[in-house]
């Protein structure tokens, strides 16, 4: 059965009938789109690695109630083999027919053949299955926001154009929305950790584009779109894929710092990730806290000369460890502890691969140094400590206990609360208090504690008062009881 779609029905792509004019700018320069293109010209435009494979699947009429698996696979093949099987292909994804962005690794002679045409092979379509990455793309649902396709489409460019942002090298009307597709200079080896990087650029096309409906669910590198010339069940409509003809292709890595892709946030082994970001003045302080030791560790450098035995090898492991802590690149710190051990080593550090190593297990070091640990790795003296203050500081005497501190703050409290009028306010005594203890005493105490102490003060005196009473009431005798006795009054006590 001949499809209604051949390719030969398709030599010559034909402009768009939807008119894509950006407002503000003239109708010439707009972009200008090719297109319906074929199934095959699409297929051939996206893969164009030969050592790659494109998968087809489509859905399932009755899913179960999981709704594990809603495709069912056909299968796939190279672009090469595709010409041979256009029809056949085209014939079982008429109907919600879905095809892979991007290229899978090409199975080998032993592969089981596919159920549905013997002629191709069984294919999975995980992220870690996948051998090239030919294009960046968004989905955009503009049904939900009760858009049209075209309404969609025209929106997206105008918002590429005002952001100055590169065009996409190709869309797709997929019915009730559509895709856009920026596809690569040159095909990228899918990598994991390209694959991961893809990601995160399409969630950034998610994150641009969420105004006119983008799904953040289309964001992995194995994502299936539908095929061009098959028909969505939702409403009836043909799948019709375009091509952008001003639109320049950029490589993958031009894209992803054009669209400011965010960095990745590594967790390390053994850290617990928090949803909360850090605190800044923490974040200063550590880098503050390292700088400082670094600066101590090139004063001991100049108040030694050299590191002689016992010393050398720790010493290039510690200036290693301070880079890092510091955010030097590798490359730098292994060329600074190479002149370390060259320049100021006795004898001399000249094994460049005992260097790497230590520079290595420097980036594998993880744990907090106190001052404490590189006294002892660098066996700093005495007479050296004396001479560097800023890095390793005084252990200054242990502070009075707490509760003394504040027996005597509220003591001095006590004492200059009586010298103020106690016609004013609880807060304006505070507040006079609190200026007192400033100008005469020095003592600078924020108003609120001053307000604590006097309440304070005042619960202990009211304690007090009660009991004085209660000792009053116990050393007077006690009260006459009254009672009747044999018809007349007496009293007992």
């Amino acid at each position: 059965m001949q499809s209604q779609y051949s390719s030969a029905q398709h030599d010559k792509t034909i402009p768009i009938a939807i008119p894509v004019h950006l407002d503000g700018r003239d109708p010439e320069q707009s972009s200008r789109i090719v297109g319906p293109l074929t199934f095959i010209e699409v297929v051939r435009e996206l893969h164009t690695a030969t050592d790659g494979a494109v998968v087809f699947a489509r859905k399932k009429r009755h899913v179960d109630a999981t709704r594990q698996q809603p495709f069912e696979a056909i299968g796939g093949c190279t672009v090469a083999e595709l010409r041979e099987q256009e029809h056949s292909i085209l014939e079982l994804v008429r109907t919600d027919g879905f095809m892979t962005i991007n290229s899978v690794h090409v199975a080998n002679g032993t592969a089981r053949k596919s159920r549905m045409i013997s002629s191709l092979r069984y294919y999975r379509r995980r992220v870690a299955d996948l051998r090239w990455l030919n294009a960046t793309f968004v989905d955009i649902d503009s049904g939900k926001l009760e858009l049209e396709p075209e309404q969609a489409l025209n929106a997206a460019f105008e918002l590429v154009a005002v952001q100055g942002l590169p065009l996409p090298t190709h869309f797709a009307l997929s019915g009730k929305g559509l895709w856009l597709l920026w596809k690569f200079h040159q095909a990228v080896r899918a990598w994991l950790e390209k694959c991961a990087l893809l990601k995160r650029l399409n969630q950034q096309l998610v994150r641009i584009f969420q105004h006119l409906g983008a799904d953040p669910n289309s964001v992995d590198a194995a994502r299936v779109m539908r095929c061009p010339e098959s028909v969505n069940s939702k409403n009836g409509k043909f799948v019709r894929f375009f091509r952008v003809e001003n639109a320049s292709a950029a490589t993958f890595e031009e894209l992803v710092r054009v669209f400011q892709v965010p960095a990745e946030c590594i967790q390390l082994p053994g850290e617990t990730k928090s949803s909360r970001p850090k605190n800044p003045n923490r974040v200063n302080a550590g880098k503050l806290r390292y700088g400082r030791r670094l600066s101590g560790f090139l004063r001991l450098r100049e108040i030694r000369g050299v590191f002689r035995h016992g010393t050398r090898h720790q010493a290039i492991f510690g200036l290693a460890v301070l880079l890092f802590k510091n955010g030097v690149p590798k490359t730098q710190i292994l060329a600074e502890c190479t002149r370390f051990g060259f320049t100021y080593c006795v004898p001399a550090v000249t094994d460049r691969a005992d260097i790497a190593r230590r520079v290595d297990a420097a980036f594998r070091y993880r744990q907090h140094i106190s001052d404490a640990k590189f006294i002892e790795w660098f066996r700093i003296t005495e007479s050296e400590m004396r001479q560097l203050p800023e890095w390793i500081r005084p252990k200054l005497p242990p502070k009075e206990p707490r509760k003394i501190r504040i027996a005597r703050r509220r003591d001095l409290v006590k004492r200059t609360a009586r010298l103020i009028d106690t016609g004013v306010s609880r807060r304006m005594r505070a507040q006079l208090v609190t200026k007192h203890i400033r100008e005469n005493h020095g003592i600078d105490v924020h108003l609120m504690t001053i307000m604590r102490d006097l309440n304070a003060i005042a619960d202990a005196d009211k304690r007090t008062n009660l009991a004085n009473i209660s000792l009053l009431n116990e050393s007077s005798p006690p009260p006459f009881k009254q009672e009747k006795c044999s018809g007349r009054l007496g009293y007992a006590r």
